[in-house]
């Protein structure tokens, strides 16, 4: 690893925050608290956007923009065995979850958990795998076990530490470019 710039530990931070799909305010205040030193204005609006302005008045405008949001889930319902089951919130197909890790957000804080399917033998996912086909097994032995972690309604969003690459590269959840690092 390189030595790491104040700005390059804050994108670090900001890839590691989770914003699934409609639970977008925690990324947007630490973004908007870091950029506050450099806009002139800042603003956000009911549709969940944020934007820090810089030189308000100027007749040229430039606009530079990004995503919140990252792929994510939502839990729809949890089996007497303790299995979660979740809705997308973002276009993905549900052949990638299987296997991947995954953290839920309850309201009593976050429980990590692996995405599943039952064997074919068992009902489980055929060749052409759905979301239906998919749960997350976070350990639990019951429903009574899960609901004291997670309730129907809490977002999921897979665990993926931020890495980089060749050339000072990030791979990382949530980013849709690659960005290039300098020192």
């Amino acid at each position: 690893m390189f030595n790491m710039s104040k700005s390059h530990q804050f994108l670090y931070e900001l890839v590691n925050t989770p914003s699934p799909s409609g639970y977008e305010e925690q990324v947007q205040s630490k973004w908007l608290n870091y950029v506050q030193p450099f806009a002139d204005e800042l603003r956000t609006d009911h549709a969940g956007n944020a934007y820090a302005i810089l030189n308000p008045n100027a007749p040229f405008k430039v606009l530079i923009a990004g995503h919140a949001d990252e792929i994510g889930f939502l839990v729809k319902s949890i089996d007497e065995r303790g299995f979660i089951y979740v809705e997308k919130l973002g276009g993905i197909s549900p052949a990638n979850a299987l296997g991947m890790e995954v953290t839920l957000h309850g309201e009593h804080g976050e429980v990590s958990g692996t995405f599943g399917t039952n064997a074919e033998h068992h009902g489980g996912a055929k060749e052409k795998i759905t979301i239906d086909d998919l749960y997350i097994d976070i350990g639990a032995t019951s429903k009574d076990e899960v609901m004291q972690y997670i309730r129907v309604g809490d977002p999921a969003t897979y665990d993926v530490t931020p890495k980089t690459l060749l050339n000072q590269r990030i791979s990382a959840r949530g980013l849709i470019i690659v960005v290039a690092l300098t020192s």
